[in-house]
């Protein structure tokens, strides 16, 4: 839900305003009760190595034999697997990738329908290991600037350094973009019947930028520097929540849009929205946008969708710099 402040402020339309503020209120109040419901609690799993960098832990689908792989990238250049048992960690493999430094990013990947392979970048380097650690993909980039984002499908990878995003294909350039300040977060989409991939970039100068192959294809403004990302969409795979004002049916016919890219996103002041960004760039938008309550904010470092309360609908769940 959004709040038209600027009617609000000049008084315009105020049965819209006044209907947008209760509607706003209400959720709200939902909102409250919902974490009210909520008792969370911290478990320690387990131990491993220092960690400096965000994009280091990846947890693998279970499989067959569903139970559940975390993977962790740490300072000293080793990888740990853990597999779930009962509820307890026990280790499936650690392995250094290599001695140049820290595990900066970490992608999980591999043939279609079997994404079980792990993919980890120190520095330029992007080394792939099986499911026991054996290694079996290694690349030696052209990249200057260190990898600190990355994903993979199949043969193609996705690289997110400090102000560059690459694409290789079976190892080879395949694309690049430049954008005009650091890029904080990154996401991946293919598109629908196999059109190629949508990369959408978070970056520091309050831009969010949607790339296809090296061309961009839209360019949004943001309150505030975007620095986390992730992809949504509603309940069974079908939208999120549709814009109801008038004004915004753009938005509206985006969200009948199968191949509508839907992403939520964290920012650098506490923030967390949902931006709705139509087929070929059109009908782009904020749906909804909900700002940190606490006076002093708190950069949002990590944004995911998962169904927590279990009634069908997928939650936001959103880590803070604070620790919220």
């Amino acid at each position: 839900v959004r709040v038209d402040v600027d009617a609000l402020n000049r008084g315009h339309r105020p049965a819209r305003a006044r209907a947008a503020h209760r509607a706003a209120a209400a959720v709200a109040r939902l909102a409250r009760a919902v974490a009210m419901e909520l008792l969370l609690e911290r478990t320690d799993l387990v131990q491993v190595g220092t960690v400096s960098y965000r994009n280091t832990m990846k947890l693998i689908s279970g499989g067959k034999s569903g139970r559940q792989r975390l993977v962790v990238g740490d300072d000293h250049g080793y990888v740990e697997c853990f597999e779930i048992k009962k509820g307890e960690p026990q280790s499936v493999f650690k392995q250094r990738v290599s001695t140049e430094g820290p595990v900066m990013a970490l992608a999980i990947g591999g043939v279609a329908g079997k994404n079980d392979r792990v993919f980890a970048a120190q520095a330029q380097t992007i080394v792939g290991l099986k499911r026991k650690g054996a290694q079996c993909f290694k690349m030696q980039s052209s990249l200057v600037e260190p990898i600190h984002h990355m994903a993979v499908d199949e043969s193609l990878l996705f690289t997110g350094c400090e102000y560059v995003y690459n694409r290789y294909d079976d190892g080879r350039d395949d694309g690049f973009f430049m954008c005009h300040d650091k890029i904080n977060a990154m996401v991946v989409r293919p598109k629908p019947g196999g059109g190629g991939h949508r990369v959408v970039l978070g970056c520091q100068d309050r831009c969010v930028r949607v790339v296809v192959g090296s061309e961009l294809e839209r360019e949004m403004k943001m309150d505030a520097p975007v620095t986390a990302l992730c992809l949504y969409r509603g309940p069974e795979g079908g939208a999120g929540p549709a814009a109801a004002d008038g004004e915004h049916a753009d938005l509206v016919a985006a969200a009948q849009d199968p191949a509508a890219l839907e992403v939520c996103f964290g920012t650098e002041s506490g923030g967390v929205g949902l931006l709705r960004i139509g087929s070929e760039g059109k009908y782009s938008g904020v749906v909804w946008h909900v700002e940190d309550t606490k006076a002093l904010h708190s950069r949002v470092n990590c944004i995911d969708v998962f169904d927590v309360t279990h009634d069908g609908i997928p939650d936001v769940v959103v880590g803070r710099a604070d620790g919220r």
